[in-house]
């Protein structure tokens, strides 16, 4: 494949995933295309809770190839670690 027609593929690809499927199958989707795009072993995806908008915090909603089993229940608030840098 040449230069030229990998971004075609990319945005073939991306405007697939948002035509069709739920939030989480779309989610998921990402974090694989994502991974797959720059050869990461493992992607995730956090988002923001709402519960609480005085306390924000992230938790992971979506991943693709491996993650820390612990990932799935952590919740990372502003400045904690790498996630919680760029929240902040």
């Amino acid at each position: 494949m040449n230069d030229h027609a990998m971004p075609l593929l990319r945005l073939h690809d991306t405007q697939a995933l948002l035509a069709s499927g739920s939030l989480e199958d779309n989610l998921h989707s990402h974090a694989e295309l994502a991974r797959r795009l720059v050869g990461a072993t493992s992607c995730s995806v956090m988002l923001l809770n709402s519960d609480a908008p005085d306390d924000l915090r992230m938790r992971l909603c979506a991943s693709a190839g491996e993650v820390p089993p612990a990932a799935s229940e952590a919740l990372v608030a502003s400045g904690e670690g790498i996630c919680g840098r760029v929240l902040a």
